[in-house]
């Protein structure tokens, strides 16, 4: 990850499709959940396919292994989640103890902010991949994930309006 300002850095990212449809790698399979993958170094990306180089200002709205969990932005994604009654219903079947016991269980399981957004993503919006995405940037003002991976880092992008195209 080449650093240009201490704000914005350098990403790269392989597709074999179009660089940023959410959907050309937006699926429950990505391991680190839903958005927009992209790798410090260009031989990660190259993996994916073709290589593009990005500019991501990653100095506010990015989570890390390092982010103390915000409970406060827990309880509104869980909150705003789609079919909350029915997704409670896994905890339990009085509604308020049923978020209260979901709630506890994401904060108390999770060791920083990454691992609860993970959570959150895989309990409540698990089929409303783009629905998590949207209420992470307009109502918590994330707009990803930097996590380690085997010597590099990758950084899952929410809101894909944040990266800009380096050309060469």
């Amino acid at each position: 990850m080449k650093i240009l300002t201490e704000a914005s850095t350098i990403w790269y990212r392989g597709s074999k499709g179009q660089h940023l449809t959410l959907g050309s790698n937006s699926n429950n399979t990505q391991q680190y959940g839903p958005g927009l993958y992209f790798a410090d170094g260009e031989d990660v990306a190259k993996m994916h396919g073709e290589v593009k180089t990005y500019v991501i200002n990653t100095s506010t709205g990015f989570m890390t292994e390092k982010s103390k969990v915000r409970p406060q932005t827990i309880e509104f994604l869980i909150k705003r989640a789609p079919n909350l009654e029915e997704t409670l219903q896994n905890w339990g079947e009085n509604p308020r103890l049923a978020f209260r016991d979901a709630y506890n269980g994401i904060l108390e399981s999770s060791n920083n902010m990454v691992e609860a957004l993970l959570s959150v993503q895989a309990d409540f919006y698990r089929d409303d991949e783009e629905l998590f995405m949207e209420k992470c940037i307009i109502g918590s003002n994330i707009h990803g994930i930097i996590v380690n991976v085997m010597g590099g880092k990758f950084l899952i992008l929410y809101n894909r309006k944040k990266a800009r195209e380096v050309k060469s």
